[in-house]
């Protein structure tokens, strides 16, 4: 780095220049995402995440779907290993558990499992040619690869051919964005049709012309701060007398919500680290959030969806 008045080079973590003493002012850029101030050199946005720099991360990013390319005439069937497991994690995470014995069968059963067969074979040629060109990112683009496969399959199944297993019955309309990017995706309707509220007894909001003042009003003053110019998708009121001073509302950027006798809360999506089910409830980032356990189930879906978006948003 060079002084701005003298041009000689600054040295070490120097706050005046050696030469004339002028102060450092160390340049910073923009974060294209959030607009946040960095220093030039920075690899990643502290506000939202956004890697300036993928190219200085390969070393510390580790695969989730360690494929050993040594055994290249293997790769179908070792990613068809990381698919059961995905599945048994999937069934343990969002269903019960303990019929997976009967998710595995009606697997084994369906169309599903013999068209997968197939495309596990395209999967591992794939990945092959990722792994031979010999990228920076390559293990992040196979991981990318494989997740979307491995989900889009696994909720195409779940939901057309396991409605007799699951509690909860889940909107076909999310099948859609098995494969969308955040560049690409309509994030509005996305979340319209995840959760799909209009089959749940819960009042909520998408026209906030028509809904009334004093609960607008109240949202605001008790969970729901966005930003000046955040748009608003949905609010919904979970109090018992309609004063919407309970409730979650999802914006374009986060998910705000106040749960009873708990303070307000809000995460952005791109700070979603981890979204889990527990007894009758969700948490999000350790934080509690529970409607009910159909729309709990729905959220989890969502945001584990989302999470998936800003984690590959650089592709």
């Amino acid at each position: 780095m060079q002084c701005n008045n003298c041009h000689a080079e600054i040295t070490g973590n120097s706050k005046l220049c050696q030469v004339c003493g002028t102060k450092v002012v160390v340049p910073k850029i923009p974060c294209p995402t959030c607009g946040m101030l960095h220093p030039e050199h920075t690899a990643i946005c502290s506000h939202c995440g956004y890697l300036f720099n993928f190219k200085k991360r390969p070393a510390t990013y580790r695969s989730k779907y360690m494929l050993d390319f040594r055994e290249s005439h293997t790769l179908s069937a070792q990613i068809n290993a990381h698919f059961l497991k995905a599945f048994k994690d999937r069934i343990a995470a969002e269903h019960q558990i303990e019929q997976w014995a009967a998710y595995r069968q009606c697997y084994d059963d369906s169309v599903v499992q013999k068209s997968f067969a197939v495309r596990r074979t395209q999967l591992a040629e794939e990945c092959y040619t990722l792994h031979s060109a010999g990228e920076a990112t390559l293990n992040q683009q196979i991981d990318m690869l494989l997740e979307d496969h491995f989900e889009a399959t696994l909720d195409h199944f779940l939901i057309l051919y396991c409605r007799h297993l699951n509690e909860t019955e889940l909107p076909e309309a999310i099948l859609q964005y098995g494969q969308v990017t955040l560049a690409t995706v309509d994030l509005q309707q996305m979340i319209l049709d995840y959760l799909d509220l209009s089959q749940e007894p819960e009042n909520f909001y998408i026209d906030f012309i028509k809904m009334p003042i004093a609960k607008l009003k109240n949202a605001s003053s008790s969970f729901l701060f966005p930003q000046r110019d955040e748009k608003i998708v949905l609010i919904c009121d979970q109090t018992i007398l309609g004063s919407c001073k309970e409730g979650f509302a999802l914006t374009e950027l986060g998910l705000y919500w106040k749960a009873h006798f708990n303070p307000g809360q809000q995460i952005y999506f791109s700070e979603i680290k981890g979204v889990f089910r527990e007894k009758e409830w969700i948490t999000i980032n350790n934080h509690f959030f529970n409607v009910s356990p159909s729309v709990n189930l729905k959220m989890l879906k969502l945001l584990k969806r989302l999470q998936r978006l800003y984690r590959y948003r650089m592709f």
